[in-house]
C-alpha cells in the first residue's frame, strides 16, 4: 500500500514538472518490466492523453497552490486588521468636556472677561506609558482679541452677544445690524433696493439728487423735490397773496420768503429749499391748470406731476398701502383724523418730519414745526376745493388722514412708477 502512495506522488511529480516526452518515455520503460504495475499508477492509452492529462494536473495545481497561500496570507494578516493595537500606528477621539483658562480657572462672558486671549485643548486620558502615544503639551489657539469686548468684521453688538450682520431684505432695528449699513423701515437695504440708487433731477439747473428708498414694495424719495421758480408768498406789497399762477413754469414757494423780490428774504428762502424742499399747491404739484384750485379737475393714474420722469405724485390709496405695511389695521386706514398706530421706522425711514412746514394763506403765511409737525401732499382730488392729504406729529404714534385746500402748499414726495 505504502508502495503505491510512493509511486503516486513520484508519478505525478514527473507529469507536473517533467516533460510529455521524458514522461511518455519513462511511463513504457516501466511497463515493460514484469512487476510494472507496482511501480506506476498511470497509464495512458496515447501520447496525447498524456499530454492532456498533463496540462489539467498543472491547471489545477497552479490553483490549489494559489489558494493555499492566500489562506496564509489571510492568516498572518487577519491579527493585525482585527486587532488594530498590535500595528504601529493608531486612531482615537475624545471628547472635550471641559475648559480650563490660562489666565484664571474661572472666566465668564462677559462679567470678568478682560485678560482672556486664547484657549487650550487638552486630553489627559490617553494611556502615557512607555511605547505608547502621549499628549504632555496643550495646542494653543489665540482669539486675537484681548478682552472680546469688541465686534469684528461682519458681526454687530447686541447686549453682550455677537450677531452676524444682517444681508438685504431681513429685518433690522438699526443701521448697525445690516451687512450694508442701510436700514430702511425696518428692512435690511444695500443702495438699489429700488433698482436705482438715486435720481438726479436734470430739470434743475443745479441737478439735484435724491437718494431712494424701499418701503414695502414702493420706491419713493428719500427727501423733498425741490424743482422750480421760488415766488413769495406775497407780491411785492408784502399784503396780497399770490398762487402758483403761471402755467408755462414750475413754481415754488420756500419757507420764509414772503415777500416778492426781497433780497434777503430770497437768500433765506433758497437755503430752506435747498435744505427742506419747495412747498407747491394742489394744482402745481399735479402739473395742472392754475383753475383747478377752485374746480374739479381730472387726475390721471398714476400722474407724473412735477416728479422726474419715472416717478409720480403719489395717491392716497399707495399712502394706505404704506401706513399698513408698517402696522396700521385697514379699518384704521380707511378712516379720517388721527387714526391707527404704525411703527417708528415708517417716520425714520422717509426722515418725514425734516421739513419747513406748509404754507396755508387760510391761516396767515408759513407754519414752521420742522422736527415737530409736517404733513404730505397726494394727487387724490377730494373735492372741488380740496384734496386728501396727512399730517404727522412727533408726539403721537398715529398719522392724521384728513383733506386741505387745494391753495395751501405741502412739501411733495415722489413714488417710482
Amino acid at each position: 500500500m505504502l508502495g503505491k502512495i510512493k509511486n503516486f506522488f513520484k508519478d505525478h511529480y514527473h507529469i507536473l514538472f517533467k516533460s510529455a516526452a521524458v514522461n511518455h518515455l519513462r511511463i513504457q520503460e516501466i511497463l515493460k518490466s514484469p512487476d510494472g504495475t507496482y511501480n506506476l499508477t498511470v497509464k495512458f492509452g496515447s501520447y496525447s492523453a498524456l499530454k492532456n492529462y498533463q496540462r489539467k494536473m498543472r491547471r489545477l495545481t497552479v490553483s490549489l497552490s494559489s489558494a493555499v497561500a492566500m489562506v496564509v496570507v489571510a492568516f498572518v494578516v487577519a491579527p493585525y486588521i482585527m486587532n488594530p493595537s498590535r500595528s504601529s500606528a493608531s486612531n482615537f477621539t475624545w471628547t472635550q468636556n471641559a475648559w480650563t483658562s490660562q489666565t484664571s480657572n474661572v472666566k465668564k462672558y462677559p462679567d470678568n472677561n478682560n485678560g482672556v486671549t486664547e484657549y487650550s485643548s487638552k486630553n489627559d486620558k490617553i494611556d502615557v506609558t512607555s511605547g505608547k502615544i502621549a499628549m504632555t503639551v496643550p495646542t494653543v489657539a489665540s482669539t486675537g482679541d484681548s478682552s472680546y469686548s469688541t465686534a469684528p468684521d461682519g458681526f454687530y453688538l447686541d447686549g453682550s452677544a455677537r450677531v452676524l450682520k444682517k444681508v438685504q431684505g431681513a429685518s433690522c432695528a438699526s443701521v448697525t445690524e445690516c451687512k450694508s449699513g442701510i436700514c430702511t423701515n425696518g428692512t435690511c437695504c444695500n443702495d438699489a433696493c429700488c433698482g436705482v440708487a438715486s435720481v438726479t433731477d436734470s430739470r434743475d439747473t443745479n441737478n439735484p439728487t435724491y437718494n431712494t428708498l424701499l418701503l414695502g414694495n414702493q420706491c419713493w424719495m428719500a427727501r423733498n423735490l425741490n424743482v422750480g421758480t421760488m415766488i413769495g408768498s406775497k407780491l411785492a406789497d408784502n399784503v396780497t397773496y399770490q398762487n402758483q399762477a403761471n402755467n408755462s413754469i414750475v413754481e415754488k414757494y420756500c419757507f420764509n420768503y414772503v415777500k416778492q423780490g426781497d433780497a434777503a428774504q430770497i437768500t433765506t428762502g433758497n437755503s430752506n429749499c435747498a435744505s427742506y424742499g419747495g412747498l407747491y399747491q394742489w394744482p402745481e404739484a399735479n402739473a395742472l391748470s392754475a383753475s383747478c384750485i377752485s374746480t374739479s379737475c381730472a387726475v390721471p393714474s398714476p400722474n407724473q406731476g412735477i416728479c422726474p420722469t419715472g416717478w409720480h405724485v403719489p395717491t392716497d390709496a399707495e399712502i394706505k398701502t404704506l401706513e399698513m405695511h408698517f402696522g396700521m389695521a385697514q379699518a384704521d386706514a380707511d378712516g379720517a383724523g388721527w387714526r391707527g398706530i404704525v411703527s417708528a421706522p415708517f417716520r425714520t425711514g422717509l426722515n418725514i418730519l425734516v421739513t419747513a412746514g406748509y404754507f396755508r394763506p387760510s391761516s396767515g403765511d408759513f407754519t414752521n414745526n420742522s422736527g415737530k409737525n409736517t404733513a404730505l401732499m397726494t394727487a387724490t382730488e377730494y373735492d372741488i376745493i380740496n384734496y386728501r392729504m396727512r399730517e404727522f406729529n412727533s408726539d403721537l404714534s398715529g398719522i392724521y388722514r384728513s383733506v386741505y385746500s387745494k391753495n395751501a402748499a405741502l412739501p411733495l414726495r415722489c413714488v417710482k412708477n
